[in-house]
């Protein structure tokens, strides 16, 4: 078909890559099964790569990125103040805890990369393994992941679980999306239905809905005015979960809107300056929304 294709689209056509029947991944309810749990994944990765170089022209496409036009990226101006900090001068950086193990592990790597910019210190920490925050901290990211597999040892470690609160209830800045939200409430149920205490910052449960009823791109706005996002403001994220919470629905003071249609429903809330729910928040789609994280 190449030739036909690039006669009548108009288009480079670079290869193939072939079907894989012996090379297929395992999953899980949300879609993942984390690499280092995959046994042989390396071998695994080693064959897909000799299928990929048979199949496809490489240098093609690298030749063919080589033409592209320079893409002109405008950060916004606090951005580029923190950019241009020499941060070796003694200047004291932003430490942003950002919890990272088997529990939690869905990240944008932009958001990273932009509170990064604007000159965070991300250090990472394991509500799991781990007795306290690290040292210096300013600010908690929890991001999703699957606290409901490793309920039981979240709950076992009640040293961080009550640090994370009692940081909650002074002030700190903390965002905490999907998996991160489930940690910050009362209690959660794992896969077979026994429930174990988390941070207890909010006061609902988490538990299996058995069905995805909320998932796919989304657009999370507030008609009031909240330290993160402003009324009439939108960020765009994604909702993709098999767990639910009981958390009263008038506590939840933001709302998710589908791009096409009229569907929509409560997603977020806000409790002192923590920002908690189940959309996983694209930081870079809303100019400020990083600024004013790393600014509380």
């Amino acid at each position: 078909l190449k030739e036909r294709a690039e006669r009548e689209l108009g288009i480079r056509v670079f290869g193939y890559v072939p079907e894989l029947k012996d090379l297929t991944l395992k999953s899980r309810h949300l879609g993942l099964v984390m690499p280092e749990e995959i046994l042989g994944i390396r071998e695994r990765l080693d064959l897909i790569k000799e299928k990929v170089r048979v199949g496809i022209n490489l240098d093609g496409i690298i030749e063919e990125a080589g033409r592209a036009a320079e893409i002109e990226v405008k950060l916004p101006e606090a951005v580029r103040q923190f950019c241009n900090v020499d941060c070796g001068t003694g200047i004291k950086k932003t430490v942003v805890a950002v919890a990272k193990d088997e529990a939690f592990c869905f990240y944008y790597e932009d958001n990273l990369d932009l509170l990064k910019k604007l000159g965070a210190e991300i250090q990472y920490f394991s509500p799991i393994h781990d007795r306290n925050l690290p040292e210096g901290t300013c600010a908690v990211y929890l991001g999703g992941g699957y606290p409901e597999l490793y309920a039981k040892a979240l709950g076992e470690n009640e040293t961080i679980r009550n640090e994370i609160r009692r940081k909650a209830e002074e002030d700190m800045p903390i965002l905490a999306e999907c998996g991160g939200y489930l940690y910050l409430l009362k209690e959660l149920k794992d896969e077979n239905g026994t429930g174990y205490e988390m941070a207890g910052v909010f006061s609902g449960k988490g538990y299996k809905k058995g069905k995805n009823s909320h998932f796919g791109y989304i657009t999370v706005q507030t008609e009031r005015d909240s330290l993160y996002l402003k009324a009439g403001e939108t960020i765009k994220g994604h909702e993709f979960h098999y767990w639910e919470s009981t958390q009263d629905e008038n506590e939840l003071k933001m709302q998710a809107q589908k791009p096409t249609g009229k569907r929509g429903w409560p997603c977020m809330t806000i409790k002192n300056q923590v920002m908690a729910g189940f959309p996983h928040l694209y930081y870079p789609s809303m100019e400020g929304f990083g600024e004013r994280f790393i600014q509380a």
